[in-house]
């Protein structure tokens, strides 16, 4: 189970997430109704760049 310390490092924590399961960016923009760009600019930019609703839907869709 992953748990987050510090609220500010919670962007670290779908990154984690995303390599423990092993998904593509892709994969990943079609769980959450993004694109692979979309979701290759977010993790570029540690999740600072992405909108709440885009960083809950990333969330919601790898069930963290």
């Amino acid at each position: 189970m992953l748990k987050v310390q510090c609220m500010n490092k919670i962007s670290q924590l779908l990154i984690k997430a995303i390599i423990a399961f092993k998904i593509t960016q892709k994969e990943l923009g079609a769980l959450c109704n993004r694109t692979e760009e979309q979701i290759k600019s977010f993790e570029d930019k540690d999740y600072q760049n992405a909108s709440f609703i885009d960083f809950l839907a990333v969330r919601d869709a790898l069930g963290v």
